[in-house]
């Protein structure tokens, strides 16, 4: 299975969200400024850059089966004579999933506690797959095997959460500070105009178009489609997912992001 939890590091995440909260408080226009609260910038800005831990629904788990075939040339258990070729059996696949609510996109990264194994899996919409091959009927062995995956995902999502928490409590805040700055260089702006003593040319119908202005450029700057370019594509969501265009962007160019050394 693909190994979760190791493609991009919790710190470079959080960096790039930083980032692209400041270059779009930094596009809001006057108009926006003017039209539309202090407090629902805050909030949608807020809303939008915040992240949702996943929570695993584990009474909701479910298996799936199928009949594979299985190599088994490279078993040093069995007695076969050439194992420079496939030697196939039957064998069978179980898939377990774990529906869970929050963020899927969560699961791709990398936490600053982490170990040299990370659990193996795969996200699919809202639910993690868990895949075993087994070539004997023995299910206690794969129910041991689900129950260590799932203590060693829940752990990592532990040790992602602290961070992501940090970070959530902190951005309403930082959005604020962001916006009063803005406001203050669109003010000095429009001193500077101001002082140099000639009238304002008006744009037509400026009047008549600016709660419409208002509204189409708040639309434009907090919902729209600016993912991450897009790595990841899971079941759509309200707020716009600011982590894929850096897994995007590292997958692009064939190496993991974030190569810092994990504690």
């Amino acid at each position: 299975m693909p190994l979760l939890f190791s493609r991009v590091a919790i710190f470079d995440v959080l960096e790039h969200q930083q980032q692209a909260l400041k270059t779009e408080v930094n596009q809001l226009d006057s108009s926006t400024i003017e039209h539309v609260t202090e407090q629902e910038l805050v909030r949608d800005l807020a809303a939008k850059y915040k992240s949702e831990m996943p929570a695993l629904e584990e009474d909701k788990a479910y298996t799936s089966y199928r009949e594979v075939e299985v190599d088994v040339s490279q078993d040093p258990m069995r007695m076969i004579w050439d194992r420079s070729q496939p030697f196939y059996i039957k064998g069978t696949e179980i898939t377990i999933g774990v529906p869970f609510k929050g963020d899927p996109d969560l699961f791709q990264i990398r936490p600053t506690t982490s170990t040299l194994n990370p659990p193996g899996g795969e996200v699919h919409g809202n639910e993690i797959h868990l895949t075993y091959t087994r070539t004997d009927d023995n299910a206690a062995a794969v129910r041991s095997e689900y129950e260590r995956a799932l203590r060693d995902i829940k752990q990592h999502l532990g040790w992602l959460e602290s961070s992501v928490a940090d970070f959530n409590s902190k951005i309403g805040q930082q959005v604020q500070g962001l916006i009063s700055q803005r406001k203050q260089k669109l003010a000095a702006a429009a001193g500077m105009v101001a002082a140099i003593g000639l009238p304002l040319k008006q744009k037509e119908s400026q009047a008549d178009a600016k709660p419409q202005l208002a509204t189409k450029s708040l639309s434009k700057s907090i919902s729209s489609p600016k993912k991450w370019d897009v790595f990841i594509s899971h079941a759509a969501r309200t707020r716009t997912n600011l982590f894929g265009h850096l897994l995007w962007h590292c997958g692009r160019r064939g190496f993991p992001c974030g190569m810092t050394s994990s504690r």
